[in-house]
């Protein structure tokens, strides 16, 4: 085993197990890790889940607030026909059936 080729090869080999071992985490620091992921994990959900019934709950008052709108401005537009269309209606057509009247009466 005097070749330096075969040395060199197997020196590299051994810097690359040492590089990888290096690399490598222990079962017990994965673990750890893994809980930690899944706890984090576990928060998000919880807090996209409050968010979530918030945007809902917001969204519902919305529409809420709307359909009041709408409601009360029917009424608005049901109040100014009856208390002033249709009233103005019956005034100009009761001067024009007085005015009718008047004018057969002057004619005879």
């Amino acid at each position: 085993m005097d070749d330096p080729t075969v040395k060199w090869r197997l020196d590299r080999l051994e810097q690359q197990q040492h590089e990888q071992a290096a690399r490598s985490i222990s079962p017990e620091l994965y673990a750890r890790d893994r809980a930690e992921l899944e706890r984090d994990i576990a928060d998000l959900r919880r807090h996209l889940d409050k968010v979530e019934k918030e945007c809902q709950d917001r969204v519902e008052k919305a529409e809420k607030r709307v359909s009041d709108r709408l409601d009360k401005s029917g009424t608005n537009w049901r109040q100014s026909l009856f208390q002033g269309v249709l009233p103005t209606l019956f005034l100009a057509l009761t001067l024009l059936v007085t005015v009718l009247l008047a004018l057969r009466g002057a004619g005879k």
